[in-house]
């Protein structure tokens, strides 16, 4: 038990302290989380900080105890997951029941957090910035907790009560809302930082560096060697025919338009990347050199539909090579996949310019 003034500082380290936590998981363990999990995750740890709130509860007048366990839901339902939210309302109901006991005074607090749990819910649902959404709840919550409160004190006191009580909880929750807003922004500037080190500019394929950190991974599989594994080199052909005749715009929209196809044909089976230039390549596992070939014919018949025009230029086509390399058909070394791609690859354009 401890005074307002204390108490709010705590609660307010502990509530900022959280969000913090949250936030760094997020940007690294809980970032490579599938969603149902990472919403475990956090309505677990939003849970045992409504816990830890009911613990460092409020001392507001003799015999008398507020706490803010109803912040985490807020903070969960609007700004993470609903679903979670639903999962910390329950821990922390769970949680006052235990350690309270089953009293009148346990019955009112479950019920107040089950009907803000629910307002909140649905006010998370409303098409609005997200401030307006923390106004409406802090108002759900200060209204709940004056039914409550009413009911339990019988007015004696009430207003000694209410008013701490709802000072504190709009005092603490424009703290935890700052901080988390702050967090936010980080978390996507650094989302979209890792997706700019990830992506080509461009296309929006995975870029060279990327695909050799993706590549360099998979050769250090213990099991690579019981697998099969084939590598696609794709190069446009003419490419720069192209940029010299009809511009560099127009060569743009060739390469971007050729890596929606790469995307479609290639992504279900492996991965695809820019290596730079009208230079592609396409990784996958579990697959031999006949399937290679097939989504290699698949690539080439797809990029011989697109037809492109410029300006008052009469409409053209592109067409793609493609080498292809297969472990173990046909290289022993799973290591020379990539120079054997590239090798094959010019080999099959040296053969097209010999049949022209």
């Amino acid at each position: 038990m401890i005074d307002i003034f204390s108490g709010l500082f705590i609660n307010a380290t502990i509530m900022i302290s959280a969000v913090t936590i949250v936030s760094i998981l997020l940007n690294s363990h809980l970032y490579t989380l599938n969603s149902i999990t990472k919403e475990i995750s956090i309505g677990v740890i939003a849970g045992l900080l409504g816990c830890s709130l009911i613990l460092y509860s409020v001392s507001v007048t003799e015999g008398q105890l507020i706490d803010f366990r109803l912040i985490p839901i807020a903070l969960v339902a609007i700004h993470y997951s609903r679903r979670a939210a639903i999962l910390t309302a329950v821990m922390i109901n769970i949680f006052r029941l235990t350690y309270y006991g089953v009293n009148i005074s346990s019955i009112v607090a479950i019920t107040a957090v089950s009907v803000v749990t629910v307002a909140t819910y649905f006010i998370s649902k409303l098409e609005i910035p997200r401030h307006e959404k923390w106004i409406y709840v802090v108002l759900t919550k200060c209204l709940v907790a004056g039914v409550s409160f009413h009911f339990l004190l019988r007015g004696e006191g009430f207003f000694n009560v209410i008013i701490p009580y709802c000072s504190g909880l709009v005092i603490l929750s424009f703290l935890v809302y700052t901080f988390t807003e702050y967090f936010t922004a980080v978390a996507t500037h650094y989302e979209k930082v890792i997706v700019e080190a990830q992506r080509d500019y461009l296309t929006g394929l995975l870029n060279l560096r990327q695909f050799t950190f993706l590549y360099e991974r998979l050769l250090k599989d213990k099991k690579l060697t019981s697998k099969k594994i084939a590598v696609l080199f794709i190069d446009v052909d003419l490419f720069k025919a192209v940029n010299d005749r009809f511009g560099h715009i127009t060569g743009d929209l060739v390469l971007i338009e050729v890596s929606k196809v790469l995307e479609k044909v290639c992504s279900p089976h492996g991965i695809v990347a820019r290596r730079g230039g009208d230079e592609f390549v396409a990784l996958f596992e579990n697959i031999g050199y006949q399937a290679a070939e097939e989504i290699a014919l698949q690539l080439k018949d797809e990029v011989s539909k697109l037809k492109f025009n410029r300006g008052s230029s009469k409409e053209f086509g592109i067409s793609i090579t493609v080498g292809i390399s297969a472990y173990p058909e046909t290289v022993q070394i799973i290591q020379q996949l990539l120079n054997y791609a590239d090798i094959n690859l010019y080999e099959h354009k040296g053969q097209r310019e010999a049949n022209k």
